[in-house]
């Protein structure tokens, strides 16, 4: 149920419930909806700015993460430290 309200107030942008039910709950940093991390909904949405309250509180961006956030300079980062990422994909393909 907690983790309907996170995608729900994530689609919203709705900053102060994210971050209200992070705090209250942080294993929905782990939280997925059909395969989908809360930070990439974030972003598939066009809310990528929520993806901060997730970092704030102990998430780490994926390869996938950081490439759908235009996070350039970490993702090259990722690339340096495992080449095959390059032809990895999101869980969410």
């Amino acid at each position: 149920m907690q983790e309907k309200a996170l995608f729900d107030a994530i689609r919203d942008s709705d900053a102060a419930a994210v971050a209200r039910l992070l705090d209250a709950d942080p294993a929905l940093l782990g939280a997925r909806q059909n395969g989908i991390t809360p930070i990439l909904f974030a972003a598939y949405n066009g809310h990528p700015e929520l993806a901060q309250l997730f970092l704030d509180r102990g998430a780490m961006l994926t390869f996938g993460e950081a490439c759908a956030l235009g996070r350039t300079e970490l993702a090259a980062q990722m690339l340096d430290a495992n080449p095959a990422l390059l032809d990895s994909y999101s869980d969410d393909g």
